[in-house]
């Protein structure tokens, strides 16, 4: 994330007069979970503590200790609702609450994107946790068995792309672990989510899997999914592919979970906002290049060599720095 600085430069007195000049700087801001073997976060790490590694170059950072980075939130979560996610969204629908109560807390704001062969608004920007949980009490599943997943995830940057600089923008994705149907390339979600530096996270379940956790009094009739007989031989065909779920996650430096009950997709909602709202975020300022280039980043804490560190992997510089 792209947070910006106002630099003073005096220039020498003039006629009695000091005028100030200011020009803005982009700081990289680097959101940094720490975490010791028994996966307690680690408190009071102080900038001298840390190690930030740009294109293998040290850089000089601030810190803002963990639990007290005063931006707030902007998050996207965006919903599967094709057919196969039926028994998914019987679970999914009770959980609206979890999204200002854990996600974005008092100063944040979210969206809504609902995703089968289409994407749709659910829910604009609302700090009203209230109107949260009532888009989510309204979820359903559609006829058909697409699932756009790739052209939701665009549509979720596009909208976090109007949210101000200094906020934390954050996409949170529930859905099957694949895609079907969507014209956007994973490679063009990817480069944008880490040019917006976008932090995704994704929670995903088996659509086969789901519905033998699910009360048979819930269930009902579902919509036409067009399952077919052969259809678990094709689900572990497609569980033996590439998980583009995962794949996004750890190239933002988001988590992929997944879940089966209800408890457990709420253990997730939860574990992810105990890891927003407990990081660090280490940001300093990047070098100045004439043509944007992705630049790999490495943190580690040398006062605790043996804690687990979880963060983005990498950012975009930006041209006019």
């Amino acid at each position: 994330m792209f947070r910006y600085a106002l630099l003073a430069l005096l220039v020498a007195p003039v006629s009695g007069q000091n005028p100030t000049f200011r020009a803005k700087a982009p700081l990289v801001v680097v959101p940094v979970s720490v975490r010791d073997k028994k996966h307690l976060s680690v408190d009071g790490l102080a900038a001298s503590d840390f190690v930030l590694l740009d294109n293998g170059v040290p850089r000089f950072i601030q810190v803002d200790p963990s639990g007290v980075y005063q931006s707030g939130i902007s998050a996207v979560i965006v919903v599967e609702t094709g057919a196969a996610a039926h028994a998914a969204l019987l679970k999914i629908k009770k959980t609206g609450s979890l999204i200002d109560g854990y996600i974005t807390g008092a100063d944040g704001d979210a969206a809504l994107l609902t995703v089968g062969s289409d994407v749709k608004l659910a829910q604009p920007f609302t700090p009203d946790g209230m109107q949260m949980r009532t888009a989510f009490r309204r979820l359903k599943a559609e006829d058909g068995n697409d699932s756009h997943t790739l052209d939701a995830i665009r549509e979720g940057l596009d909208l976090l792309a109007t949210k101000p600089s200094d906020r934390r923008r954050i996409l949170i994705l529930i859905s099957e672990s694949r895609d079907r149907g969507s014209k956007t390339k994973p490679q063009d979600v990817l480069d944008e989510a880490q040019r917006s530096n976008v932090t995704i996270y994704t929670v995903t379940y088996s659509a086969y899997l789901t519905p033998f956790t699910t009360r048979t009094t819930d269930l009902g009739t579902p919509p036409d999914a067009g399952i077919n007989p052969l259809a678990w031989v094709t689900e572990i065909s497609r569980l033996a592919k590439e998980n583009i779920g995962e794949a996004l996650a750890v190239s933002t430096g988001g988590r992929h979970l997944s879940f089966r009950t209800l408890h457990s997709l709420e253990d997730d909602m939860v574990s992810i906002g105990k890891e927003l709202h407990s990081q660090y975020l280490l940001s300093f300022t990047p070098p100045f290049e004439e043509t944007p280039s992705y630049h790999s980043l490495q943190v580690s804490v040398k006062t605790h060599p043996d804690v687990v560190i979880h963060a983005r992997p990498g950012y975009w510089t930006m041209t006019g720095q």
